[in-house]
């Protein structure tokens, strides 16, 4: 006896599981410790894994009263010293009225680099001119005092002699 098998398909049921924001991380572009005024732009991009998808929102200092953003990415176009600091996104989401937040943080520091090194650059250069200058100074004062030694002790000499010609002269 063989026995037939019907399969038959069924409508599918969809099962939407709800997952508040977890898994946050922020990754920085470029991915450098310093960012210097060669830097065009910095990229922070925010992801996060929920469901329902999570949204975002960035904050600088961990103040939350200036929001920076609410998209996945902030971009810092505006690369200077002052920008430096700590970025924050925020990435949250909603499950039945409860708002469920995770945080991520990464710091950005940007120096001015080239300024650093084009001063110090600049200081090592004076200071090698000074030590060029008191070095050519220090070797015209001894030839200075070398020839006003001979002329001292060749005047002393002929003072010598003329106060013993003067004695002998008068006796």
């Amino acid at each position: 006896m063989v026995k037939v098998i019907s399969l038959r398909e069924s409508e599918g049921t969809r099962i939407s599981v709800k997952v508040p924001t977890r898994h946050v991380n922020v990754n920085k572009q470029p991915n450098l410790k310093q960012y210097d005024r060669k830097t065009d732009q910095i990229n922070l991009t925010c992801t996060a894994i929920g469901n329902p998808e999570p949204k975002y929102i960035w904050f600088k200092q961990d103040t939350k009263r200036n929001i920076l953003s609410e998209t996945i990415t902030y971009v810092i176009e505006d690369v200077n010293s002052n920008n430096s600091g700590i970025y924050t996104c925020e990435a949250y989401n909603i499950i039945n009225n409860i708002i469920y937040r995770n945080s991520y943080s990464v710091a950005i520091d940007i120096v001015h680099a080239a300024y650093a090194m084009s001063f110090t650059c600049t200081v090592v250069v004076v200071i090698l001119c000074f030590a060029i200058r008191k070095r050519y100074c220090n070797r015209k004062k001894r030839n200075i005092h070398s020839h006003d030694q001979e002329n001292i002790s060749v005047y002393n000499n002929y003072a010598e002699i003329e106060r013993i010609s003067y004695h002998e002269v008068n006796p």
